[in-house]
């Protein structure tokens, strides 16, 4: 192959031919268009088909829908009579489109259906059972699946039948045929070989077309075998059908009103038949650009060999005579073409071969005279040698032709790195280096050696030809050079420091390689940028007076702590020094700069004095004491206050510098154990300072370990909580004082209750007794004086009973006998027992609390109506002349019951509120002449929070208030029917 295309010819037509290549292309995109186009044409046809179908089935299951509604009107179904299977089977008789008509109990058993039993099972874990259970009472529709007692692939419509009350007794069901389709319901709209199948969201098969019983259940995976990728706008696969032949499968949806579309279609054209047209139509083209491709190579043959090949031949002619040393030979080819300028290229090449020849000459003459030079055939024997070669190795020619190199061998170098030489040379390759040679005295010389081999006309090795030069000088200057270069390089890039160069300007003239290490640069990244540029902008004054300018002035200069940006964007703190250089004449002529990181030492000096400054200034006592004889070795401000020593005077003092108090020596001795056994300890201890003052000291005492995890110190921090213990102590017999004063007021409040009551009595009982004596009958005067004294004492043992109950409460001694109650009874109770009192006032009572009336709440009756009463009571009491009171009730959705009393009274100002629920607080109506101590709201407060609930208040001065009560609910009273 490649020496046919070393002929032009051959070449020319290779160019012809690849010019044809766009045919090719656009021949292959056509034919990439027509498969599309076939592949979209059976996508189109799967859609249309897929819509019949889904349109067919939605028919079938509307039909099946209609039989439910007629099923279940039937007496016999609705009684589940034995007649009800001759039903069903007599519908499944009138429609062939459905697999099975029947009925399930509730549980999804079968009691009968139309259809013969096939296998056993229940219909309690499909999808239509579980929505029917779940409380539909309309008609529902499954997805599609294989039956459970015939195995044909159906969709379930079912329809629950009711009882009088509207509960479940069974559901009739109806299984819509999948399988209704065949070969002629479909054989006029598919080609002939097409297949047809059915599969759900699981891959299996539910039905196919055709051998419908032999693929049913089975995976489609095993049915649909794919030979390559799908097409990416259709999904159209080529693949192998069930059969083992090769068809174009389109996939869709089979879309319908079941409960979960999960039924897929996949339709399968034989291939042969959806690409027949691509396949004539690329026929048709391929011989079409084959045609055109042999007429192009004929033309191409023919017309090259007269125009191209026979002047080339003459053009290699002529070439050959002057590669043979005719330069006066030309080629006689015609003027006015290409070829006839490399004819005259080539003549104009002649002239100019003889003008170089003689030049080489005069060249050659003058390499001689430099370079040292040899040839040697390819057995290594010389066969020239030019006079330099003979003036070093002092050798006469004549002692060196015919000898091979190893004449002059110093012995320097091993036998491999002569194979390697030769091995170089044999392959017809050209070899460099440097050999050490041995002169005929025994000194030796360096050459830098360039062997190039010759070949002959037939690539065969003629000779090789050595060129060198003596490099023995330069050698010893470059060794001694690159030891002083390689001393300073490792020098600079193990140093901590970053060493650099800078000119006059400051810009980088050289970087040392730590630069990389240290400030994330590599040295090429700064060389020729300004050394600022680094320089943070703060410190960029300061660099240039400490470090630029004295070394300009030729002296050194020192700056501590700059910042200088790292690569990282960051700073970084450094430590940097100036030095000037000069020149043999003495002038500056560069800057060189040593810089070294320093920001762990900044940032560890600016810790301890951050560290220092906060211990100092703490107001906590802070101190440091050695293990061993608990010598002091620092104390803060804080610490020289509590023990009342001088800060400078506490250094080398014993810790803890202050006495023992007498009352907590045993907590003292805790701390001096913990501290012998290395241990953390925290106390409160009482001490004496050195002026006698008594302190009460927090202590907590820390061990400080050093690098080998031993202790050498310890720390304790130590807060003087003096008057805390003071005030502790007076808050302590405050409160012990309290507790006693209540208790003496507990049972001073019952003692003068019960004394109270018995007189009380006794007045109360003699007035009735008075009023109601038919035998010694009161005129009017008397009878209003009689009632007078029944008021005052009933008012005055109900003040009596609400002190009492206030000192049970205080005492906790009063029990509380919660029950479910209805609260509308027990309101509509207390408004009755006011309502004489408003009426005198004349007062408008409304009753809002209906919305409870169903309402049950756990209470202490007597409690509840207690509260309720003293509430509606205020309003009447404290309420103006032709006003309202209204009570409401509402619960909200958490359940809790709102009961609302409210007055168009005189109000409550907001800053006496606070004193609302105090006791014997009676916010200034005291000198109104209304009756009362002020208890009253203080025994409802702690009534409602017994019974779990919560009072509250709304009041606008001139408006009136509004108390509530937050009570739990429990239940609702039954309807009575």
């Amino acid at each position: 192959m490649k020496r046919v295309f070393e002929s032009l010819r051959s070449r020319l037509i290779a160019l012809i031919l690849v010019a044809m290549l766009p045919m090719l292309t656009i021949a292959w995109f056509i034919g990439a268009q027509l498969y599309h186009h076939a592949v979209d044409d059976a996508y189109r046809e799967t859609k249309i088909l897929v819509q019949g179908i889904s349109l067919q089935q939605e028919e079938h299951i509307n039909t099946a829908r209609e039989l439910l509604f007629s099923l279940s009107a039937s007496p016999l179904i609705i009684e589940r009579r034995q007649e009800a299977c001759s039903v069903f089977k007599d519908a499944l008789a009138k429609h062939a489109i459905f697999a099975n008509v029947g009925m399930t109990d509730v549980e999804g058993n079968a009691i009968c259906m139309g259809a013969p039993k096939t296998h056993e099972g229940s219909f309690s874990d499909r999808l239509w059972f579980r929505q029917i259970r779940q409380g539909h009472d309309e008609i529902v529709v499954g997805d599609y699946h294989l039956g459970v007692l015939i195995k044909e692939p159906v969709v379930i419509v079912a329809k629950p039948v009711k009882g009088r009350h509207g509960e479940h007794l069974a559901y009739l069901f109806v299984s819509v045929d999948l399988s209704w389709f065949d070969r002629n319901n479909l054989g006029n709209k598919l080609p002939k070989g097409a297949e047809v199948i059915f599969y759900d969201h699981n891959g299996v098969i539910l039905h196919s077309e055709p051998e419908p019983e032999i693929w049913r259940g089975k995976p489609i995976g095993a049915a649909i075998r794919r030979i390559g990728a799908p097409d990416p706008a259709t999904g159209v696969t080529e693949a192998y059908a069930m059969d083992g032949i090769s068809r174009l499968f389109s996939f869709a949806k089979l879309e319908s009103s079941s409960a979960s579309e999960n039924a897929f279609v996949a339709v399968g054209i034989p291939t042969d038949t959806a690409l027949a047209q691509v396949r004539r139509t690329g026929g048709l083209a391929v011989l079409v650009v084959l045609g055109v491709f042999g007429g192009m190579l004929l033309f191409a043959w023919v017309g090259t060999g007269r125009l191209v090949i026979a002047p080339v031949r003459a053009l290699i002619y002529q070439a050959n005579a002057h590669a043979a040393g005719d330069l006066a030979q030309r080629s006689g080819v015609a003027d006015g073409t290409e070829l006839s300028e490399l004819a005259h290229a080539l003549d104009g090449m002649a002239v100019k071969l003889a003008a170089h020849e003689h030049e080489l000459r005069l060249h050659l003459h003058a390499f001689n005279a430099h370079a040292i030079v040899s040839a040697a055939d390819t057995a290594g024997n010389i066969v020239y040698a030019n006079d330099k070669f003979c003036e070093i190795s002092q050798y006469a020619r004549e002692e060196v032709i015919g000898k091979t190199h190893q004449l002059i061998n110093s012995g320097f170098h091993p036998p491999e790195f002569f194979s390697t030489l030769w091995g170089t040379i044999s392959q017809g390759e050209i070899w460099h280096g440097n050999i050490r040679n041995r002169r005929k005295d025994g000194s030796y010389y360096w050459v830098a050696s360039t062997i190039v081999p010759f070949v002959d006309d037939n690539g065969q090795l003629e000779r090789y030809f050595s060129i060198r030069t003596d490099i023995t000088r330069a050698l010893a200057i470059d060794e001694a050079l690159q030891k002083s270069e390689e001393r300073f390089r490792l020098l600079a890039k193990n140093a901590l420091d970053v060493i650099s160069l800078h000119d006059p300007d400051g810009r980088y003239s050289y970087v040392s390689p730590s630069c990389e290490r240290v400030l994330g640069y590599a040295p090429a990244d700064l060389t020729g940028h300004d050394g600022y540029e680094l320089v943070h902008p703060d410190d960029v004054e300061r660099v240039r007076g400490m470090l630029h300018q004295p070394a300009l002035l030729g002296e050194p200069g020192e700056c501590g702590y700059v910042r200088v940006r790292h690569r990282n964007g960051g700073y970084i703190w450094v430590d940097a020094t100036a030095a000037p250089t000069r020149d043999e004449a003495g002038n500056i002529v560069s800057i060189q700069v040593s810089v070294r990181d320093v920001t762990g030492r900044k940032a560890a000096e600016d810790t301890l004095r951050l560290h220092d400054r906060a211990i100092a200034a703490s107001g906590s006592g802070i101190v440091i004491f050695r293990r061993g004889d608990l010598g002091i070795e620092y104390a803060n401000a804080a610490y020289s206050d509590i023990v009342e020593l001088p800060e400078a005077d506490l250094p080398g003092q014993r810790w803890p510098a202050l006495a023992e108090a007498a009352g907590s020596l045993g907590a003292w001795q805790f701390l001096r154990d913990a501290v012998i056994s290395g241990e953390e300890m925290h106390a409160v201890v009482e001490g004496l300072s050195r002026h006698g003052r008594n302190v009460w000291c927090d202590v907590f005492v820390s061990p400080v370990r050093s690098e080998g995890r031993a202790i050498t110190h310890f720390v304790a921090a130590i807060s003087d909580v003096t008057d805390q213990v003071i005030m502790e102590a007076v808050l302590m017999r405050a409160k012990e004082a309290a507790e006693q004063a209540s208790q003496a007021k507990s049972k001073f409040l019952s003692h003068v209750g019960h004394e109270l009551r018995t007189p009380l009595n006794s007045i109360v009982g003699f007035a009735q007794l008075l009023e109601s004596d038919p035998y010694a009958p009161l005129n009017e005067e008397q009878h209003e004086r009689i009632e007078h004294i029944l008021r005052s004492g009933w008012e005055l043992r109900e003040l009596i009973d609400d002190v009492l109950d206030l000192s049970r409460i205080e005492a906790g001694r009063l029990e509380l006998k919660p029950e479910d109650v209805n609260v509308f009874d027990l309101v509509r109770e207390c408004l009755e027992m006011i309502a004489a009192q408003a009426t005198e006032k004349g007062l408008e009572v409304v009753n809002l609390s209906g919305e409870c009336a169903q309402q049950m709440a756990r209470v202490d009756v007597k409690r509840f109506k207690q509260v309720m009463l003293n509430l509606l009571s205020n309003a009447v009491k404290y309420n103006r002349e032709g006003g309202r009171v209204t009570v409401s009730c509402h619960v909200s959705d958490d359940g809790v019951m709102h009961m609302a009393v409210s007055d168009t009274g005189i109000g409550i100002p907001p800053e006496k509120r606070d004193e609302l629920f105090q006791y014997f607080s009676r916010l200034g109506a005291e000198n109104s002449g209304i009756p009362g101590i002020g208890v009253g709201l203080a025994l409802c407060r702690h009534l409602v929070d017994l019974m779990g609930g919560n009072i509250t208040v709304e009041s606008v001065p001139g408006q009136g208030s509004r108390f509530e009560i937050e009570l739990p609910g429990t239940c609702c009273v039954p309807e009575t029917v």
